[in-house]
């Protein structure tokens, strides 16, 4: 007899049950915090802030819906970009931090931040961009499934090897760009072995070698580049996968991930960062990439432990208010154009040679101008010409260059490219290489916090090369025979 319970079994058959619930425990969590945490901001910025919040969260309840698409890259989008300009709002110090703008900033940034959101949803699920949808073609790569648990061993130790290479050899000119796409050979074999795991077509042996040595080593590499965006990279498509497999969210494992193995490290990073980047003081780092992640380990399991909870609290802090994006958009909005002109697409410039290798041109225009931008907005001490601050390519990017107009163009332009990519990777018929591609790709379509040029060039750039180095290693699968009745 089968003890499953009626309402389980609902929301189990019926997908929009389930999205329903779901909006509507977030509803209750929402109420709570306006009458809390959010207690102290104007009536007309709680409308706002609100605003935001349903429609970032709208792309999840619509994957929990039953939405035709299999990768959560609108669901990570709506987490992603409500990290970035609406969780400031809820830092244990939001109402001291925000208070230093002009009256009235902060609730025009604000806005700014939900007309933008509202363009790229209208461009995504909406037949705004129907036409993205019939121009793009739809890829149909299924794998061989024969070749794919050792296709997915020889991935992971090709990657592995690329990303040691790069993270040990001074390849700043002309072998960086290559070599960080082929390291990302590694999250496709991690990937082709754990889409093997979830259908309960991988052995013991290749499960200890995925979570026993590949994964602990990639995370990290990750961490010991002192960027906890880089362990966050190892982690963020193995969700895609699961949700697009299971068709469901993970949220217990999610959050558990987040808890343990990302915010700590953000919180500790600034420390981490005094050690492992400085030859001088009296902590000495070791050069080794795997050492470097196990000091960083060490490190805040350390701090964790003399402080406790409260040292997690801090951690906490920090972490909100590294992610926070919403003091520089308002800062960019007070000084853009009355102080600092209009850029009028600067930033945009360095699109045309991100697909050209420094190796085939040595001479290629360097970025710079996340110098520049920290500089001619008083973020950088006017002597520091090292430092590069990030332009998130979403609302910030687009107004420093064109204002309002850009960011409502810009967005609807992200909404249409979102869909492309979806389009061509993630139809319900696309099969598992493009499911892995695309997994894979979402760690570089989702980096949020950085430009434009970088986001999408990259994402192109790694689209052509993981769509060879896939046909080379999974292969398609073999036709079937038909059979022919004797006549």
């Amino acid at each position: 007899m089968n003890s499953s319970s009626p309402s389980r079994l609902l929301l189990t058959s019926f997908p929009h049950y389930r999205a329903l619930a779901v909006g509507a425990f977030l509803s209750l969590v929402w109420i709570f915090l306006l009458n809390s945490k959010l207690k102290w901001l104007s009536n007309p910025e709680q409308f706002q802030l609100t605003l935001l919040f349903i429609l970032c969260a709208l792309p999840g309840l619509l994957f929990l819906g039953g939405h035709r698409l299999r990768i959560p890259v609108m669901p990570l989008w709506g987490v992603g970009y409500f990290v970035l300009f609406g969780m400031p709002f809820l830092g244990k110090e939001a109402s001291f931090n925000l208070s230093s703008f002009e009256f009235g900033m902060i609730s025009e940034a604000l806005g700014l931040t939900v007309l933008g959101a509202f363009c790229c949803l209208l461009a995504f699920y909406t037949p705004v961009s129907k036409w993205v949808e019939t121009l793009t073609p739809a890829l149909r790569q299924p794998w061989d499934l024969r070749r794919a648990p050792k296709s997915g061993v020889i991935l992971c130790l090709l990657g592995i090897a690329a990303h040691y290479v790069l993270l040990t050899t001074n390849t700043a000119t002309a072998l960086a760009q290559p070599l960080s796409v082929f390291s990302k050979s590694a999250t496709m074999g991690v990937l082709t072995l754990f889409l093997l795991q979830l259908r309960g077509k991988l052995s013991l042996r290749l499960k200890i070698f995925l979570w026993g040595f590949v994964l602990p080593v990639e995370y990290l590499f990750g961490l010991g580049t002192g960027s906890v965006y880089n362990a966050v990279i190892v982690m963020a498509p193995l969700l895609c996968c699961y949700c697009a497999e299971r068709r469901k969210i993970p949220v217990l494992w999610t959050a558990i991930v987040l808890g343990v193995f990302i915010i700590p490290f953000l919180g500790f990073k600034g420390e981490y960062r005094s050690y492992a980047w400085s030859t001088e003081g009296d902590v000495q780092v070791s050069s080794s990439p795997f050492q470097r992640g196990l000091f960083f380990v060490q490190l805040v399991t350390t701090r964790l432990t003399e402080g406790g909870t409260e040292s997690y609290s801090v951690a906490v802090e920090t972490a909100e208010e590294r992610a926070s994006q919403l003091e520089l958009l308002a800062n960019v909005m007070e000084q853009t154009p009355g102080i600092v002109p209009f850029w009028k697409g600067e930033t945009y410039a360095s699109l045309f040679w991100v697909f050209v290798p420094r190796i085939l041109y040595p001479n290629k225009p360097k970025k710079l101008f996340g110098n520049e931008f920290g500089h001619r907005y008083g973020i950088l001490h006017e002597e520091d010409e090292i430092t590069s601050v990030n332009i998130p390519h979403q609302v910030v990017e687009m107004y420093i260059n064109f204002g309002r107009t850009g960011v409502f163009f810009g967005m609807l332009l992200v909404g249409c490219l979102y869909r492309a990519i979806t389009t061509l990777l993630d139809r319900p018929e696309s099969g598992e290489r493009a499911l892995i591609i695309g997994c894979t790709i979402c760690s570089v379509l989702l980096n949020l916090e950085s430009d434009f040029s970088l986001v999408f060039g990259g994402v192109i750039y790694c689209l052509l090369i993981l769509y060879t180095v896939s046909s080379i290693f999974h292969g398609n699968a073999p036709a079937q025979k038909k059979e022919v009745s004797p006549a």
